[in-house]
């Protein structure tokens, strides 16, 4: 599956890459805009062609932005209900899938965030007391976090959604990401500074196939820039943002 996600949103972005130049030469009415473009000459405003040849990544960009709202607005788990992780710390101390925790250490709780919140409170090698409602009872279990302060349990599939109005916000931010990490990371390996802790296993979430392609065409999209880059180095090279030459069309 994610191998097809992958191909398919490879796919995807190379049209929407080639309907941005197309559309950007439409609009700048500029020749030749493509990755190596078969004209001879520009318009006399020579800044048309670079312009139409930005529109390719430009329209990825946008992709990414789009497939990200559906990302943003799909369901988000905030559910107080859980599912385990086998043979974890929940799982040894009697709790069971779709348990709904509704009291942890005193305080209530309405959804998996106070619970995650409540496992960081309480820190690693602490006992906590859980009271869930299972089958219209109410149990208490005192299970035993581990060394990073998790039981090794998930959200169990109760969702809310986002507004449009942050679903778009979020979406045009973050495609910028497919620079901004891999920036990060490069900084990291040169500068030699601390790599952050990784990220714990019961806050992974489930990631649909809509995500996984919003998350590939996120980090296509600076590549596909890069490569735009170096078609402009050789359409200089060729002559081709040179203003048209007397007499020729």
């Amino acid at each position: 599956m994610v191998l097809f996600v992958l191909v398919g949103s490879l796919f995807l972005a190379l049209i929407t890459f080639a309907l941005g130049n197309v559309a950007g030469a439409a609009v700048f009415k500029a020749r030749g805009p493509g990755l190596i473009s078969l004209a001879s000459s520009v318009p006399p405003e020579r800044w048309r062609a670079p312009a139409a040849r930005l529109a390719g990544p430009l329209a990825v960009y946008l992709l990414a932005s789009a497939l990200h709202v559906s990302w943003f607005r799909s369901p988000e788990s905030a559910t107080n209900r859980i599912i385990l992780m086998r043979g974890e710390a929940a799982e040894v101390a009697g709790l069971q899938d779709g348990d709904q925790v509704v009291e942890m250490n005193g305080a209530p709780v309405t959804s998996f965030g106070q619970v995650e919140a409540g496992l960081d409170a309480a820190g690693p090698g602490q006992t906590v007391a859980l009271v869930v409602m299972r089958d219209q009872e109410r149990i208490t279990v005192r299970p035993t976090l581990n060394a990073e302060s998790r039981l090794g349990v998930n959200p169990y599939g109760e969702f809310v959604v986002h507004s449009w109005a942050e679903g778009v916000r979020m979406a045009l931010l973050y495609p910028s990401a497919g620079v901004l990490i891999p920036a990060r990371a490069l900084y990291r390996r040169w500068s030699g500074a601390k790599e952050p802790p990784p990220l714990k296993s019961s806050k992974l979430p489930v990631i649909a196939p809509t995500s996984q392609a919003a998350i590939f065409v996120t980090f296509l999209w600076p590549l596909l820039f890069l490569l735009m880059i170096g078609f402009q180095f050789v359409a200089w090279a060729r002559g081709e943002l040179r203003a048209p030459t007397p007499g020729r069309g």
